[in-house]
Protein backbone atom coordinates (compact mmCIF):
# COMPACT_ATOMS: atom_id res chain seq x y z
CA UNK A 1 0.00 0.00 0.00
CA UNK A 2 1.31 2.82 -0.75
CA UNK A 3 0.39 6.15 1.42
CA UNK A 4 0.38 10.10 0.21
CA UNK A 5 2.74 12.15 2.11
CA UNK A 6 0.69 13.84 4.68
CA UNK A 7 1.59 17.49 6.47
CA UNK A 8 -0.79 19.12 8.51
CA UNK A 9 -1.27 22.73 10.51
CA UNK A 10 -3.95 23.38 12.92
CA UNK A 11 -6.34 26.76 12.19
CA UNK A 12 -4.33 28.15 15.45
CA UNK A 13 -1.01 27.48 14.10
CA UNK A 14 -2.62 29.51 10.75
CA UNK A 15 -3.77 32.17 12.51
CA UNK A 16 0.37 32.37 13.52
CA UNK A 17 1.78 31.80 10.73
CA UNK A 18 -0.35 31.90 7.81
CA UNK A 19 0.40 35.82 6.14
CA UNK A 20 4.09 34.33 5.15
CA UNK A 21 3.02 31.21 3.56
CA UNK A 22 4.26 31.61 -0.21
CA UNK A 23 0.82 29.87 -1.99
CA UNK A 24 0.98 29.59 -6.05
CA UNK A 25 -2.30 28.66 -7.89
CA UNK A 26 -3.74 28.19 -11.04
CA UNK A 27 -6.42 26.05 -13.32
CA UNK A 28 -4.68 22.66 -14.40
CA UNK A 29 -4.88 19.94 -16.71
CA UNK A 30 -4.95 16.81 -14.35
CA UNK A 31 -6.68 13.20 -15.78
CA UNK A 32 -9.94 13.87 -14.36
CA UNK A 33 -10.20 16.89 -16.30
CA UNK A 34 -10.18 20.43 -15.65
CA UNK A 35 -9.11 21.53 -11.46
CA UNK A 36 -8.03 24.51 -9.57
CA UNK A 37 -4.78 23.91 -7.81
CA UNK A 38 -2.83 25.75 -5.03
CA UNK A 39 0.56 24.75 -3.54
CA UNK A 40 2.46 26.36 -0.83
CA UNK A 41 6.54 25.35 -0.47
CA UNK A 42 6.26 22.34 -2.75
CA UNK A 43 3.28 20.91 -0.71
CA UNK A 44 -0.61 20.94 -2.29
CA UNK A 45 -3.26 23.02 -0.70
CA UNK A 46 -6.08 22.80 -2.84
CA UNK A 47 -7.32 20.72 -5.28
CA UNK A 48 -11.08 21.25 -6.35
CA UNK A 49 -12.34 19.88 -9.32
CA UNK A 50 -14.10 23.37 -11.29
CA UNK A 51 -13.20 24.42 -14.38
CA UNK A 52 -13.58 28.00 -13.30
CA UNK A 53 -10.41 30.06 -11.59
CA UNK A 54 -12.88 32.77 -10.02
CA UNK A 55 -14.68 29.69 -8.58
CA UNK A 56 -11.99 27.74 -7.15
CA UNK A 57 -10.09 30.73 -5.94
CA UNK A 58 -13.09 31.89 -3.82
CA UNK A 59 -13.50 27.88 -2.72
CA UNK A 60 -9.18 28.46 -1.64
CA UNK A 61 -9.55 31.78 -0.08
CA UNK A 62 -12.46 30.32 2.35
CA UNK A 63 -9.72 28.04 3.87
CA UNK A 64 -6.81 30.06 3.41
CA UNK A 65 -7.81 33.60 4.19
CA UNK A 66 -4.79 34.75 5.41
CA UNK A 67 -2.80 34.10 2.25
CA UNK A 68 -1.72 36.30 -0.90
CA UNK A 69 -1.52 33.61 -3.81
CA UNK A 70 0.36 34.25 -6.99
CA UNK A 71 -0.92 33.28 -10.34
CA UNK A 72 1.53 31.28 -11.28
CA UNK A 73 0.33 28.40 -14.90
CA UNK A 74 3.43 27.19 -15.55
CA UNK A 75 4.64 26.33 -12.24
CA UNK A 76 1.38 24.43 -11.03
CA UNK A 77 1.15 22.93 -14.38
CA UNK A 78 4.32 21.67 -14.15
CA UNK A 79 3.80 20.19 -10.20
CA UNK A 80 0.80 18.41 -11.44
CA UNK A 81 2.50 16.60 -14.21
CA UNK A 82 4.87 15.33 -11.96
CA UNK A 83 2.77 13.98 -9.60
CA UNK A 84 0.10 12.40 -12.14
CA UNK A 85 3.49 11.48 -14.36
CA UNK A 86 4.65 9.48 -11.57
CA UNK A 87 4.17 5.59 -11.05
CA UNK A 88 1.86 5.91 -7.97
CA UNK A 89 0.12 9.91 -8.11
CA UNK A 90 -0.48 8.91 -4.07
CA UNK A 91 3.41 8.43 -3.23
CA UNK A 92 4.30 11.35 -5.45
CA UNK A 93 2.00 13.77 -3.88
CA UNK A 94 2.75 15.79 -1.00
CA UNK A 95 -0.46 17.58 1.09
CA UNK A 96 -0.46 20.59 3.79
CA UNK A 97 -4.04 20.23 5.34
CA UNK A 98 -5.36 22.85 7.29
CA UNK A 99 -8.12 22.36 9.87
CA UNK A 100 -9.48 21.40 12.99
CA UNK A 101 -7.16 18.51 14.50
CA UNK A 102 -10.86 16.61 14.02
CA UNK A 103 -10.86 17.49 9.95
CA UNK A 104 -7.04 16.36 10.35
CA UNK A 105 -7.80 12.87 11.58
CA UNK A 106 -10.27 12.27 8.98
CA UNK A 107 -8.60 13.64 6.26
CA UNK A 108 -5.09 11.33 7.05
CA UNK A 109 -7.64 8.53 7.59
CA UNK A 110 -8.68 8.74 4.18
CA UNK A 111 -5.32 8.62 3.16
CA UNK A 112 -4.85 5.02 4.63
CA UNK A 113 -7.87 3.69 2.35
CA UNK A 114 -6.14 1.65 -0.57
CA UNK A 115 -6.45 1.92 -4.20
CA UNK A 116 -9.16 -0.01 -5.24
CA UNK A 117 -10.79 -0.41 -2.09
CA UNK A 118 -13.80 1.87 -0.11
CA UNK A 119 -14.43 2.43 3.22
CA UNK A 120 -17.54 3.39 5.37
CA UNK A 121 -18.19 6.45 7.25
CA UNK A 122 -18.57 4.90 10.31
CA UNK A 123 -15.30 2.17 9.63
CA UNK A 124 -13.32 5.93 8.99
CA UNK A 125 -15.10 6.91 12.80
CA UNK A 126 -13.84 4.11 14.08
CA UNK A 127 -10.43 4.29 12.50
CA UNK A 128 -9.78 7.62 14.22
CA UNK A 129 -11.69 6.28 17.94
CA UNK A 130 -14.80 8.26 17.64
CA UNK A 131 -17.13 5.61 17.21
CA UNK A 132 -20.14 8.45 17.84
CA UNK A 133 -19.07 10.72 15.30
CA UNK A 134 -20.55 9.01 11.92
CA UNK A 135 -21.79 12.36 10.67
CA UNK A 136 -19.21 14.83 11.98
CA UNK A 137 -16.79 12.24 9.89
CA UNK A 138 -19.16 13.00 7.16
CA UNK A 139 -19.50 16.72 7.18
CA UNK A 140 -15.21 16.38 7.44
CA UNK A 141 -14.76 14.64 4.33
CA UNK A 142 -17.42 16.58 2.41
CA UNK A 143 -15.07 19.29 3.97
CA UNK A 144 -11.87 17.96 2.20
CA UNK A 145 -9.58 20.24 0.29
CA UNK A 146 -7.70 17.85 -2.47
CA UNK A 147 -9.33 16.34 -4.50
CA UNK A 148 -9.23 12.90 -6.04
CA UNK A 149 -5.29 12.62 -4.56
CA UNK A 150 -7.13 13.02 -0.65
CA UNK A 151 -9.34 10.12 -1.56
CA UNK A 152 -13.22 11.00 -0.08
CA UNK A 153 -13.95 9.25 -3.26
CA UNK A 154 -13.68 5.84 -1.75
CA UNK A 155 -15.91 6.50 1.40
CA UNK A 156 -19.52 5.00 1.00
CA UNK A 157 -22.16 4.75 3.44
CA UNK A 158 -22.98 1.58 5.63
CA UNK A 159 -25.50 0.21 4.06
CA UNK A 160 -23.28 0.09 0.47
CA UNK A 161 -24.36 2.98 -1.32
CA UNK A 162 -21.94 5.80 -2.98
CA UNK A 163 -23.53 8.23 -0.68
CA UNK A 164 -22.64 11.95 -1.50
CA UNK A 165 -19.22 13.40 -3.08
CA UNK A 166 -18.43 17.26 -3.62
CA UNK A 167 -17.84 17.50 -6.74
CA UNK A 168 -20.60 15.39 -7.47
CA UNK A 169 -21.33 11.19 -8.11
CA UNK A 170 -20.53 11.17 -11.70
CA UNK A 171 -17.01 12.57 -10.52
CA UNK A 172 -17.14 9.74 -7.72
CA UNK A 173 -18.16 6.83 -9.94
CA UNK A 174 -15.68 7.72 -12.63
CA UNK A 175 -12.95 7.47 -10.15
CA UNK A 176 -13.85 4.42 -8.28
CA UNK A 177 -14.46 2.80 -11.79
CA UNK A 178 -10.86 3.84 -12.74
CA UNK A 179 -9.48 2.14 -9.69
CA UNK A 180 -11.35 -0.99 -10.65
CA UNK A 181 -14.07 -1.06 -8.28
CA UNK A 182 -16.56 -2.83 -9.29
CA UNK A 183 -19.93 -0.30 -9.00
CA UNK A 184 -22.02 -3.16 -9.10
CA UNK A 185 -21.60 -4.06 -5.88
CA UNK A 186 -22.31 -0.39 -4.47
CA UNK A 187 -26.14 0.07 -4.44
CA UNK A 188 -27.63 3.11 -6.40
CA UNK A 189 -27.97 6.20 -4.47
Amino acid sequence: MTEIHVYSMSTGVYEEAGKCLPVSYAMVDTPQGKAFFAESCGRIVHLSLTDDIDTGLAEFKRRWYLSKPTLREDHCQRMVNKIYNCEDPFSCARVLLMGTEFQISVWEALTHIEEGTVSTYKDIAEHINCPDSVRAVANAIGDNPIAYLVPCHRVVRTDGSLGGYRWGLESKRQFLTLEGIDLSQIKAA
